[in-house]
């Protein structure tokens, strides 16, 4: 019997999908945004293109708005006729999106400079743009040819769809074997155009044969047979989805989804469609709403597998995996008809109410992850700004949740243990990175502050909770991460076979009485090595500024430019291991500064020029690796104005200042984290100290973990707290901020012309811990203490010390053996270290138009400084030494910094002076420098403790591959036509 007609001539698909404002959401807004992603593209690249790029360039540009234009002028179209999207509007809007597809895999190497396209603009960046942003279009013209209406019977409707989707595979079968053989003999551009053609066919007649074969079913057939339905649900929602899981197991395509969330909500998702629509009216509504709260699981799984469907053909034959592929765009294709069902069907209240609850629920799955997201951020930056921006004159305990801080601590782990979910991550990310990441070693130590446990990065195995995607990391991604380390910690920067080859300088003096040192250096590569970077740490006189920088290029003397330290110090980085030419200057300490540069080829010489600015008299010489630089004679000269923060002296103003000796006094930071010592062995400790050195019988005590605690004045009260434990160990050990928070303590309440400002701290940690290099920089605050050059460390163990900066010294001890002087301006006082060359003594803000004063050598009084050189505000050295005060404040309370450094940077600019917060640079050309003015840009509105490191990209492997094999073929078809055309 022959089946009958069927009884409608419309489309196959929903009045809601064709609708014109879909041709809006799926296809303008998509261009839209990948033309602002283009522009930028270009906007970054633009001054290296050569003519025939920059046409080029135009032309891609130009295609991007016209494929814009077009979508708009279909939609408008379509409102003015009131009419709905048709067969014909899906074939024109396929072949277009094919066409600039085509265009862009084809074109986007050939674009690109060469000069930019291994770190600012890779080439593979820009295609995957566009297929992610083409893809969705391109989808969607399919599904709405596949729904042109029924004309023949449902038997030879199926029966001819069914034909398409096997004849897909099979016609790429003999696309790829008629290759081979013709390309023997016949032309290889033509073999190559029609196996493009015939590619391009054999995935159309797949894709149209796949997605009519469903909506036949679906709207003819299975509208009437529930069972059918029920089966095609448990196929493409339950089966292929927990088979895709499975073998996700073992080849994490396109990411690892192995989280017991995944498969949860895959089989939950299973059961709510498979549910059909009831005459229930209540029925619907719950339907309606489940179907809405997991749409977003299916919405997310086809946006993740929809720029891999042309990979559907090749893994079908290659190992009959591309029906997985395909079955998260069947689920959504069936998941949107199912919503139609329960949204057509009968609901106890109206249309408007019922779209407002569905979009709710839809709402509620990503909100969650972005209310989370914001939440976790939130609390890592509060936990980011105590470990590394404390408030150096606040003793307030952490006000945040730091279980919070470590669950982000744990996510950020897997995140960079390549955890990377398309899309998912990256949204993750910016909400609570803002496109920044932390460094492995500063995740670390913010996890070992607030936890008090190590996190190692080969052997931890540690569960996160947070979202839908966490999971226990198996044995494989231990495995995997492992040989990542070791690959990361087997790269080393490039060798520094040079040397310096002479040191000139060229002095001049301005009218104010400001001198201008310019120093040459000339460096000079051995002739056995290639490739090989220079890198040079020197100190500057105290009181003299950098305010200039010039790297040669060729014959080219190019001025460097200031930029945000840390930006600075990536670009560098990202510029060096692309082999390129940069230079960096930047500060590693108060007065000193490291020089880098690169690269150097055999035998080859590069110079460098950097210039600097101080009173004339100030500076005699400079040494830089070995080399002195001779810069003037010492005259007596002390700098000075009556708004300025700072006095700069040199030697014979120093040499006339009397000397006194200052009285120190222990200063204990007992660890009271959860790796604390017991009380008996700590108070064994700080008695063996005690009695070490009779002569210091002054004490003071602070318990610390990753907060400051208690602190105690004497003896008997602290062993009263310790014995009787008043307060509870927890966490990590955090001494670097509480040292800082002392030492601003110290210079607040003592450092006062009507306060015991002849005295000052040792501090000695008492730990059993191994005290590892600690992340604050406390040499801002060490002119405070100029008689001690660090901190002592001890325990059970041997003692040891730590410098300023945090790094291993020998111990220390407390006997004072170094006199300083003493100077006052207003109520502040500073001590200056006696015998030193040149020194900077800085003042508060509050100080300033105040007279300038030094202590005399017996009793208490402060006594006028004379001979001073009085300088205009408007002076330009005056203006760096405000602005190195500046700096310098942020430093000192690096809780200020955040908000400081823009106009730090701003300033430093302006002035073209050197500041510990920017760095000198010099880069090849106009990409590099948009490309640091663009990092820098971001860098300044992020979190300052954020940092400038290479992220995980999204899991394009398998796209990428084809996409390089594709254009490898086309460069070697290309290449082999040439060689066979006539001489």
């Amino acid at each position: 019997m022959s089946q009958p007609q069927p009884p409608q001539k419309h489309s196959l698909l929903p009045d809601a999908l064709r609708r014109p404002h879909m041709l809006l959401w799926i296809w303008a807004l998509p261009m839209g945004i990948l033309l602002l992603l283009n522009y930028r593209s270009w906007w970054v690249v633009e001054g290296e293109m050569s003519p025939e790029q920059q046409h080029l360039a135009l032309l891609w540009g130009g295609l991007n708005l016209c494929n814009l234009l077009a979508a708009l002028a279909t939609y408008a179209i379509l409102k003015w006729k009131r009419a709905t999207s048709n067969w014909l509007i899906g074939t024109i809007q396929l072949i277009l999106q094919c066409g600039f597809l085509w265009f862009a895999t084809i074109q986007a190497s050939e674009v690109l400079p060469a000069s930019v396209t291994t770190w600012i603009l890779p080439p593979e960046h820009v295609v995957f743009n566009h297929w992610t942003w083409v893809m969705p279009s391109a989808f969607f013209g399919v599904v709405l040819l596949a729904g042109f209406p029924l004309r023949y019977s449902l038997r030879s409707e199926t029966g001819l769809s069914i034909l398409a989707v096997v004849a897909g595979p099979v016609l790429f079968y003999a696309v790829i074997n008629l290759s081979m053989f013709f390309s023997i003999a016949a032309p290889v551009a033509l073999v190559t155009a029609l196996a493009i053609l015939l590619t391009t066919i054999s995935s159309l007649l797949l894709g149209l044969g796949l997605v009519r074969l469903l909506l036949i079913r679906l709207s003819c057939l299975l509208k009437r047979k529930a069972r059918a339905m029920n089966v095609l649900v448990v196929l493409f929602a339950l089966v292929l989805p927990l088979g895709g899981l499975l073998l996700n197991r073992s080849i994490p395509f396109p990411a690892d989804y192995q989280s017991i969330w995944v498969y949860v909500l895959t089989v939950l998702n299973a059961i709510v469609l498979s549910v059909p629509a009831s005459r229930s009216p209540w029925v619907n509504a719950a339907l309606l709403l489940l179907r809405s709260l997991l749409f977003p699981f299916t919405l997310y799984f086809f946006l993740v597998f929809l720029p891999y469907l042309p990979l559907a053909i090749p893994a079908i034959i290659a190992v009959a995996t591309g029906f997985l592929i395909l079955a998260p765009t069947v689920l959504f294709i069936v998941h949107v008809l199912r919503l139609r069902d329960v949204w057509t069907g009968e609901l106890p209240f109206g249309r408007a109410t019922a779209f407002g609850l569905s979009l709710l629920a839809f709402a509620v799955l990503p909100g969650f992850i972005t209310l989370q997201s914001l939440y976790l951020g939130h609390q890592l930056r509060n936990g980011l700004n105590w470990v590394y921006a404390p408030d150096a004159t606040s003793q307030a305990a952490f006000d945040g949740n730091p279980e919070a801080v470590t669950e982000a601590c744990l996510w950020l782990h897997d995140y960079k243990s390549d955890r990377f979910l398309p899309y998912l991550t990256p949204y993750r990310e910016w909400l609570m990175f803002d496109g920044f990441v932390l460094p492995d070693d500063k995740l670390t130590h913010v996890y070992e502050a607030f936890s008090g446990k190590p996190l190692d990065f080969d052997e931890t195995n540690l569960r996160s909770s947070f979202g839908f995607f966490s999971m226990q990391r198996s044995n494989r991604d231990r495995n995997r991460n492992r040989s990542r380390n070791r690959l990361l910690r087997a790269a080393s920067p490039p060798a520094r076979h040079v040397n310096l080859e002479m040191l000139s300088s060229s002095v001049s003096v301005d009218a104010d009485a400001i001198t201008r040192s310019t120093l040459k250096l000339d460096l000079k590569a051995e002739d056995t090595h290639a490739q090989l970077e220079y890198q040079c740490n020197f100190t500057l006189p105290a009181g003299a500024v950098v305010s200039g920088f010039w790297l040669h290029i060729g014959d080219e003397r190019v001025p460097g430019r200031i930029f945000e330290k840390k930006t600075a110090l990536w670009v560098y980085q990202m510029i060096r291991d692309s082999r390129r030419d940069p230079g960096l200057l930047y500060y590693t300490g108060p007065h000193e500064l490291t020089l880098h540069v690169f690269p150097f080829n055999s035998g080859e010489t590069r110079t460098v020029e950097l210039e600097l600015m101080y009173p004339e008299g100030l500076v005699r010489t400079v040494e830089i690796d070995g080399i002195t630089a001779q810069l003037g004679n010492i005259e007596h000269v002390a700098v000075s104005s009556s708004n300025a923060d700072s006095v700069v002296l040199n030697k014979p103003a120093l040499d006339g200042l009397p000397l006194i000796q200052r009285k120190p006094y222990w200063h204990f930071i007992i660890d009271h984290s959860t790796q604390a010592l017991p009380p008996e062995t700590t108070l064994e400790c700080i008695q063996s100290v005690l009695e070490s050195h009779p002569s210091v019988t002054e004490m003071r005590a602070t318990l610390v973990n990753f907060e400051s605690g208690q602190s105690y004045d004497n003896l008997d009260d602290l062993k009263r707290a310790l014995m009787e434990n008043k307060l509870t160990a927890r966490g990590g050990f955090l001494p670097d901020r509480a040292i800082m928070q002392a030492l601003t303590a110290y210079a607040n309440e003592t450092l006062r012309t009507d306060a015991d400002y002849d005295t000052y701290p040792v501090f000695v940690i008492i730990s059993d811990q191994s005290i590892k290099p600690w992340e604050l920089d406390l040499s801002p605050l060490a002119g405070w203490v100029p008689e001690t050059p660090g901190v002592a460390v001890t325990g059970p163990g041997e003692a040891s010390g730590i410098d300023w900066q945090g790094n291993p010294m020998e111990a220390l001890a407390p006997t004072p053996v170094l006199p300083v002087s003493m100077l006052a301006k207003g109520d502040s006082v500073r001590p200056l270290p006696g015998g030193a060359w040149s020194a900077v003594a800085t003042f508060t803000p509050e100080s300033r138009g105040q007279e300038l004063r030094f202590l005399e050598s017996e009793g208490r009084t402060f006594v006028p400084l004379d001979q001073l050189t009085e300088l205009s505000l408007e002076n330009p050295y005056i203006k760096a030494t405000n602005l190195q005060s500046a700096s310098l404040a942020a430093e000192q309370n690096p809780a200020r910094l955040t908000g400081a450094l823009p106009e730090l940077v701003s300033t430093s600019k302006a002035q073209g002076i050197l500041i510990p917060q920017t760095s000198y640079i010099v880069v090849e050309n106009s990409a590099q420098w948009r490309m640091l003015e663009k990092t820098e840009k971001e860098k300044l509105d992020a979190n300052p403790n954020l940092e400038l490191v290479e992220t995980p990209e999204p899991a394009i492997w398998l796209l990428g591959i084809s996409l390089f094999a594709f254009e490898a073929v086309r460069r070697r078809i290309i290449a082999s036509s040439r060689t066979k055309q006539p001489e």
